[in-house]
């Protein structure tokens, strides 16, 4: 709130909260699969060129291991935004009991 209102019971809406980081699944899939793709193409470099039964099965695991490492991020980063708003929130709080003491 920028501006004060002489009426106490009138008070702005708090903004929503929003999760600080979204993830757009179509270009995390991408990503996924050029790492994917990239990590085949480094190996076939200096080595024999897999088989596409082979390349295939490469490409699903390693699909799936970046995926799991994902979703173990994406808990991680909830994780510590759920600390820094409990943070923000005890700060608020010290910050109006600070302000109401210094009234009395």
């Amino acid at each position: 709130m920028s501006e004060s209102s002489s009426d106490p019971q009138q008070t702005e809406a708090a903004p929503a909260l929003r999760p600080a980081f979204m993830l757009d699944a179509s270009v995390l899939g991408d990503n996924v699969l050029d790492i994917a793709n990239f990590t085949i193409a480094k190996y076939e470099f200096n080595n024999p060129e897999l088989s596409p039964g082979v390349r295939e099965e490469i490409v699903t695991k390693i699909q799936d291991a970046l995926w799991q490492r994902i979703e173990e991020v994406k808990k991680e980063i909830e994780r510590r935004r759920r600390e820094r708003l409990q943070e923000m929130f005890s700060i608020a709080e010290k910050t109006l009991h600070g302000v109401l003491s210094s009234k009395q």
